[in-house]
């Protein structure tokens, strides 16, 4: 059960977490001070990309996992 439920709670996480510190990153201007050094905003958001990526398989194995696990008559 614990496979089935971290697929469902990591993503929700993330997506709390990305939007938190995004949001006070813009909030506080943050973002706009980036673009005026000469730095493009997404330097901040390619390690997010890459990160969520990683969680998105992780988040289907562990779904394979429980399927494997708590239904075997799913494995084949």
């Amino acid at each position: 059960m614990l496979p089935e439920m971290l697929g469902i709670t990591l993503p929700v996480a993330m997506l709390y977490a990305v939007s938190s510190a995004f949001g006070r990153m813009t909030g506080t201007n943050e973002i706009v001070a980036l673009k005026s050094l000469g730095i493009s905003p997404m330097v901040v958001v390619w390690p997010v990309l890459v990160l969520t990526g990683f969680l998105s398989l992780g988040t289907v194995w562990m779904y394979e996992i429980a399927a494997t696990w708590c239904r075997p008559a799913a494995s084949g």
